[in-house]
């Protein structure tokens, strides 16, 4: 009810659903009212909302090829910032010192991030830097953490603005495997870690996956994901892996996302005043 009375007073000629469930009520009243229905499905797996919504959408748009069969691939859009980085591939020449290692929980922070990269930091001690994203509420008890086993990160911080900086010092990621995350490491061509979150679907390990696959990610399940396990897997990570990981990423982006889109809706909008 709330949507249609918000549709209704804003009158639009086309509605853009980009998933998750906010996004059913708004495709639900553009059937009934018969305003055209753009949606984008960032994933790649479908979301619910999205999977019902196609069934009657104007045009499904895709970050990912096959994720929905009759939809069309345009990719994630990128935030310029991160888009208009320079030198990607040759960042890490000069590097020399401890290896970066930059952590990502989202804007909320991931517990166990901030429960087990101490202990991992304890264990490799000298050897790394920490970066680590910690969440808006997390920063006190994840540096007390630290301090436990009396180590003090590079940098610990609630939330980090200019993220394209964080990506660009980092040699090595550990975050968990949203699309977004995942479109943006793979056009950077950042070597990852990926724990992705359990949910049932399993989409974020499926985002993962393909970077796995090509030899320019790591991907620990949740329930395996601890200071031991993860330890072992960094002491055999140096500036060489580095490298060879980052040029196997070797991205296939699609840069124009945004344009696309963009150009997607004002021609669906022409095609509906044509009809009309």
């Amino acid at each position: 009810m709330q949507t249609r009375s918000f549709i209704k007073k804003v009158n639009p000629d086309v509605i853009l659903g980009m998933g998750g469930y906010v996004s059913l009520p708004g495709g639900i009243i553009s059937a009934l009212y018969k305003i055209p229905l753009l949606i984008h499905e960032q994933n790649r797996i479908a979301g619910l909302s999205n999977k019902f919504l196609s069934k009657f959408s104007t045009c499904t748009m895709q970050a990912f090829p096959k994720t929905i069969s009759h939809a069309k691939t345009v990719g994630n859009p990128l935030r310029k910032e991160i888009a208009n980085l320079k030198n990607l591939k040759n960042r890490f020449k000069n590097r020399s010192g401890p290896l970066r290692i930059l952590v990502i929980g989202g804007s909320q922070g991931a517990k166990i991030f901030n429960s087990v990269l101490p202990e991992i930091a304890f264990y490799l001690k000298d050897k790394v830097l920490i970066w680590h994203q910690v969440g808006k509420k997390n920063k006190i008890q994840t540096l007390e953490n630290y301090k436990k086993f009396k180590i003090f990160p590079y940098k610990i911080v609630p939330f980090i603005k200019n993220i394209e900086k964080a990506y660009f010092w980092a040699d090595i990621i550990i975050c968990r495997s949203g699309a977004m995350t995942v479109s943006e490491i793979e056009y950077i061509g950042l070597p990852a870690i990926f724990v992705p979150f359990p949910h049932k679907d399993k989409h974020q390990y499926w985002n993962a996956y393909p970077l796995k696959l090509k030899g320019g990610a790591i991907i620990i399940e949740q329930h395996l994901f601890n200071a031991k396990t993860t330890t072992k897997i960094l002491k055999n990570i140096n500036r060489k892996v580095i490298n060879i990981m980052s040029n196997k990423i070797n991205p296939r982006f699609l840069l124009n996302s945004i344009k696309t889109i963009i150009k997607t809706i004002e021609n669906t909008f022409l095609l509906s005043k044509k009809i009309s």
